[in-house]
Protein backbone atom coordinates (compact mmCIF):
# COMPACT_ATOMS: atom_id res chain seq x y z
CA UNK A 1 0.00 0.00 0.00
CA UNK A 2 1.49 3.40 -1.17
CA UNK A 3 -0.97 5.60 0.68
CA UNK A 4 -3.99 5.01 3.05
CA UNK A 5 -6.34 7.50 4.24
CA UNK A 6 -9.67 7.49 6.28
CA UNK A 7 -12.81 9.48 6.45
CA UNK A 8 -15.51 10.06 9.10
CA UNK A 9 -18.24 11.68 8.00
CA UNK A 10 -20.62 11.99 11.05
CA UNK A 11 -24.25 12.26 9.88
CA UNK A 12 -25.72 10.78 13.36
CA UNK A 13 -27.31 13.00 16.16
CA UNK A 14 -27.67 12.95 19.35
CA UNK A 15 -30.49 10.93 20.78
CA UNK A 16 -31.70 9.88 17.00
CA UNK A 17 -34.95 8.84 16.06
CA UNK A 18 -33.95 6.50 13.17
CA UNK A 19 -30.88 4.52 12.65
CA UNK A 20 -30.41 6.64 9.86
CA UNK A 21 -29.59 9.38 11.85
CA UNK A 22 -27.99 6.99 14.63
CA UNK A 23 -25.22 6.37 11.54
CA UNK A 24 -22.03 7.54 10.63
CA UNK A 25 -20.18 7.16 7.69
CA UNK A 26 -16.27 5.39 7.50
CA UNK A 27 -14.41 6.03 4.12
CA UNK A 28 -11.04 4.16 3.67
CA UNK A 29 -9.17 4.67 0.60
CA UNK A 30 -5.95 2.71 -0.73
CA UNK A 31 -3.84 3.74 -3.33
CA UNK A 32 -1.18 1.29 -4.23
CA UNK A 33 1.09 0.52 -7.82
CA UNK A 34 0.27 -3.19 -6.78
CA UNK A 35 -3.50 -4.16 -7.77
CA UNK A 36 -3.37 -6.73 -6.08
CA UNK A 37 -2.68 -5.05 -2.30
CA UNK A 38 -5.14 -2.26 -3.43
CA UNK A 39 -7.87 -4.78 -4.35
CA UNK A 40 -9.97 -8.16 -3.08
CA UNK A 41 -7.42 -9.04 -0.27
CA UNK A 42 -7.45 -5.29 1.56
CA UNK A 43 -11.05 -4.52 1.14
CA UNK A 44 -12.30 -8.28 2.30
CA UNK A 45 -9.77 -8.65 5.45
CA UNK A 46 -11.20 -4.84 6.24
CA UNK A 47 -14.90 -5.78 5.81
CA UNK A 48 -14.13 -9.28 7.33
CA UNK A 49 -12.73 -7.95 10.64
CA UNK A 50 -15.29 -4.98 10.71
CA UNK A 51 -18.33 -7.48 10.89
CA UNK A 52 -16.70 -9.25 13.59
CA UNK A 53 -15.95 -6.23 15.59
CA UNK A 54 -18.64 -3.53 15.14
CA UNK A 55 -22.51 -4.48 15.57
CA UNK A 56 -24.27 -3.02 13.00
CA UNK A 57 -21.52 -2.62 10.70
CA UNK A 58 -22.71 -3.09 6.91
CA UNK A 59 -20.99 -2.33 3.46
CA UNK A 60 -21.46 0.16 1.04
CA UNK A 61 -20.22 -1.85 -1.45
CA UNK A 62 -18.81 -5.66 -1.70
CA UNK A 63 -15.07 -6.92 -1.53
CA UNK A 64 -14.22 -6.30 -4.92
CA UNK A 65 -10.81 -5.88 -7.31
CA UNK A 66 -8.86 -2.50 -7.25
CA UNK A 67 -9.51 0.32 -10.13
CA UNK A 68 -7.48 2.00 -11.38
CA UNK A 69 -6.69 5.78 -10.93
CA UNK A 70 -5.12 9.05 -12.32
CA UNK A 71 -2.59 11.64 -10.76
CA UNK A 72 -2.81 14.71 -12.56
CA UNK A 73 -0.14 16.92 -13.08
CA UNK A 74 -0.68 20.60 -14.56
CA UNK A 75 2.46 21.35 -16.99
CA UNK A 76 2.91 23.71 -19.76
CA UNK A 77 3.29 22.44 -23.20
CA UNK A 78 4.66 24.37 -26.13
CA UNK A 79 1.86 25.15 -28.46
CA UNK A 80 3.44 23.46 -31.54
CA UNK A 81 3.25 20.32 -29.40
CA UNK A 82 -0.16 20.02 -28.97
CA UNK A 83 -1.94 19.70 -32.63
CA UNK A 84 -4.97 21.81 -33.65
CA UNK A 85 -7.71 20.30 -35.01
CA UNK A 86 -10.98 21.12 -36.26
CA UNK A 87 -13.30 18.51 -36.82
CA UNK A 88 -16.64 19.46 -38.91
CA UNK A 89 -19.94 18.18 -38.93
CA UNK A 90 -19.40 15.61 -41.84
CA UNK A 91 -16.27 14.47 -40.17
CA UNK A 92 -13.93 16.39 -42.42
CA UNK A 93 -10.46 17.27 -40.02
CA UNK A 94 -8.42 20.59 -40.90
CA UNK A 95 -5.69 20.95 -39.16
CA UNK A 96 -5.07 24.48 -37.51
CA UNK A 97 -1.33 25.77 -37.51
CA UNK A 98 -0.87 27.10 -33.78
CA UNK A 99 -0.72 31.18 -32.74
CA UNK A 100 2.72 32.62 -34.16
CA UNK A 101 2.50 34.82 -30.91
CA UNK A 102 1.03 33.73 -27.33
CA UNK A 103 -1.36 35.51 -25.29
CA UNK A 104 1.05 35.33 -22.04
CA UNK A 105 4.87 35.16 -22.37
CA UNK A 106 5.05 32.30 -19.90
CA UNK A 107 7.90 29.43 -20.58
CA UNK A 108 6.96 26.22 -20.76
CA UNK A 109 8.05 23.47 -18.09
CA UNK A 110 8.97 19.50 -19.21
CA UNK A 111 5.79 17.38 -19.87
CA UNK A 112 5.93 14.44 -17.51
CA UNK A 113 3.28 11.24 -17.89
CA UNK A 114 0.27 10.72 -15.80
CA UNK A 115 0.79 7.83 -13.38
CA UNK A 116 -1.56 4.54 -14.11
CA UNK A 117 -2.05 3.52 -10.48
CA UNK A 118 -4.62 1.18 -8.78
CA UNK A 119 -6.93 2.00 -5.36
CA UNK A 120 -9.75 0.55 -3.83
CA UNK A 121 -11.87 2.81 -1.82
Amino acid sequence: IDEISWELVRTDRPDPATEPEAAALLRCHVKSSDPAAAGRAFSGAAVELALASYPGFHVTAPPSAASPFGIYRAVYLPQSDVPHVVVLADGTRIDIPPPEHAASDTSPSPASGADSRYGSP
